[in-house]
């Protein structure tokens, strides 16, 4: 039991770190969105844009915000007494990680 215990907390710690360099990321492409927003540099060169109708740092910032939201939602579920943390390594999926 002492080592499922220090298993959750190796888990919930490790969430915590991603999911603070997640919150960083998105600072910064939300900095750097606003500045291309007003006309900075590279505005109206973005070829994703042009075929997709999305930017790829609007994209970018929305994928950063479901990163965030999964590690919320692992977070909550590691913090409740019952919490059961079981570690896979899964496939790859396309749209992220399923949680």
């Amino acid at each position: 039991m002492e080592e499922v215990r220090h298993n959750a907390e190796s888990v919930k710690r490790e969430a915590m770190e991603a999911r603070a360099a997640a919150q960083h990321l998105l600072e910064q492409l939300t900095a750097e969105l606003k500045e291309l927003s007003a006309g900075g540099e590279g505005a109206g060169k973005d070829l994703y844009k042009q075929v997709t109708g999305q930017s790829s740092l609007e994209r970018a910032v929305e994928e950063t915000r479901r990163m965030i939201a999964c590690y919320d939602r692992v977070l909550e579920q590691a913090s409740k007494p019952e919490a059961e943390v079981v570690v896979r390594r899964l496939n790859w999926q396309p749209h992220g990680v399923a949680v």
